[in-house]
């Protein structure tokens, strides 16, 4: 998502350099809590996401699909006023050649062109079991390479100068020893 208006990014690398003993470090530690965005299409019925290609809606319109930074969606699981649970979802990658394999991704600029994006809104009706669902836990994402070190991040935009932004499947291809997800784990 983009930064509220009057505040200033911060990569991860600094916040685990820079500011260790600041209240800013809260961000990586605490980053379930950190706003996300929500699709605002009928089709995609408010679904929490960090990216606008996670809504199917916004591939059909130019009317405003996405709102980021809405305070009502996070990555952690939230139980709504009516019980049910409201979680963050994301986008599925296939390749066309292993159909029952894909990679859930931040957004569809880390799925290949050859590849086929799938938005959450195709499949949540028909797929009942919350674990198959591309929630923060499953979600791959990429990572800013400083030489040998690596700094998980969920595009280049997250990289300070001098570092090499390696996308989500590349870095899975690379078998890095580090393994970037999203989120460590998700609390139903």
């Amino acid at each position: 998502t983009e930064c509220p208006v009057g505040s200033a990014f911060v990569s991860p690398r600094l916040l685990e350099t820079e500011y260790k003993n600041s209240p800013a470090i809260q961000c990586l530690d605490a980053a379930g809590s950190v706003p996300l965005g929500q699709c605002t299409m009928s089709d995609d019925g408010g679904l929490c996401t960090g990216h606008k290609s996670n809504c199917g809606g916004c591939f059909e319109t130019d009317e405003t699909c996405f709102e980021p930074n809405n305070a009502e969606c996070t990555l952690e699981a939230k139980e709504r006023n009516d019980g049910s649970i409201d979680f963050a979802l994301f986008g599925l990658c296939v390749n066309p050649a292993y159909p029952k394999q894909g990679h859930c991704l931040w957004s569809r600029d880390e799925c290949p062109s050859t590849d086929i994006w799938i938005t959450p809104n195709s499949w949540l009706e028909i797929i009942q079991d919350v674990d198959d669902f591309c929630t923060c836990d499953k979600v791959v994402v990429g990572a800013c390479r400083y030489g040998e070190h690596f700094v998980c991040a969920v595009s280049q935009d997250a990289c300070d100068e001098g570092g090499i932004y390696i996308g989500a499947k590349a870095l899975d291809d690379m078998e890095a020893t580090r393994d970037c997800r999203l989120c460590d784990s998700l609390d139903l």
